[in-house]
């Protein structure tokens, strides 16, 4: 595969789990600096990890939970997960960027949509327990840094997609 052409299949999916994995690592790096400078290391993904697997409350994540490593190494799997899952997608979405750049616009609405949505929805229902512990802007701050991080590595993966978009903008 050349860099201009688009992934296919497994390659793809290898990309997309990639892409996934940058993205959570950003993710976890910038929660780790947030908790170092509070005093508190692993203190966010502790606190989403009681409140994703024990339903525990921001009362009573104020402490480091009871088997904190667990949940921080459960939570890091979930948070992984679901950042590859993300990672796939957007690898797709791209793929059809570079194949047609006039779906730019729509494509990367829809993906804004989608991921704003299930980021809502997964804050509401897990977050909102330990919000109190984990600020709104560190949380904002962090799906940023996810966000850029997991499109710069697409876009170094894919220079030829600049290229396309800027001709089929001129024409």
């Amino acid at each position: 595969m050349t860099s201009a052409e688009p992934p296919s299949g497994a390659s793809a999916i290898r990309e997309g789990i990639l892409t996934g994995l940058v993205g959570a690592a950003a993710l976890a790096l910038w929660f780790l600096i947030v908790d170092v400078l509070a005093g508190r290391p692993f203190h966010t993904p502790a606190a989403l990890g009681a409140g994703l697997f024990r339903g525990v409350r921001a009362a009573e994540a104020a402490a480091m939970p009871e088997g904190a490593p667990a949940l921080v190494a459960g939570y890091t799997v979930f948070h992984a997960l679901v950042f590859v899952a993300a990672g796939v997608i957007l690898s797709h979405v791209v793929a059809m960027v570079e194949h047609e750049p006039a779906i730019i616009l729509l494509a990367g609405f829809a993906l804004f949509v989608f991921f704003e949505f299930s980021y809502f929805v997964f804050a509401l229902v897990f977050v909102q327990r330990v919000l109190a512990e984990i600020s709104w802007p560190a949380l904002l701050v962090g799906n940023a840094v996810a966000a850029f991080s997991m499109g710069g590595f697409l876009y170094s993966r894919h220079p030829r997609l600049h290229f396309k978009l800027q001709l089929k903008l001129d024409a």
